[in-house]
């Protein structure tokens, strides 16, 4: 039997608001993804599904931090790597899709372009290849590239957002 790609053990976060005690938001999470697998985490407001993937990816807030646990993405721990070395992770190995897209986007900047930037963030590269990239991307989600490229968030629907 192979690795999972993703091993989740032990994680275990609090959020510790200055002045209060602290408030364990995940404890003692842990699952497995398969290559090819999609895995959902349920549950009701507040019980700590954000935290999860925010601690998954090294972007939780300052006053929540992981105190347990491993993160092991293709066998490579994640959990107290440096932040320049998350950076390189974040995009070309591991990615978020929030419930909400029109969150995640930024209303003023083009949807294009802000593909483009994930595209560029992990690895650099050229702002034109980075834009070809990016249009080709869309074109394999039969998306209309250049309608959707240069569009503001607000005109695309939520799916497309997403």
């Amino acid at each position: 039997m192979t690795d999972p790609l993703l091993r989740v053990r032990g994680l275990t976060v609090p959020y510790e608001p200055e002045g209060q005690a602290g408030v364990l938001a995940v404890d003692d999470v842990g699952f497995d993804v398969s290559e090819g697998e999609a895995v959902g985490l349920l549950g009701e407001s507040g019980c700590g599904k954000t935290t999860t993937a925010l601690a998954l990816m090294g972007l939780l807030p300052p006053r929540a931090r992981i105190v347990g646990g491993s993160v092991r993405l293709r066998g490579r721990e994640l959990v107290g790597l440096p932040e320049r070395e998350l950076e390189r992770v974040r995009g070309a190995g591991a990615a978020l899709v929030f419930q909400e897209p029109a969150l995640a986007l930024n209303p003023v900047l083009r949807a294009g372009d802000q593909l483009a930037e994930v595209v560029r963030a992990p690895r650099g590269g050229d702002r034109r290849r980075c834009r070809d990239e990016a249009r080709t991307s869309l074109a394999r989600v039969a998306l209309d590239p250049d309608r959707i490229y240069d569009a503001y968030p607000h005109e695309l629907s939520g799916g497309q957002r997403q």
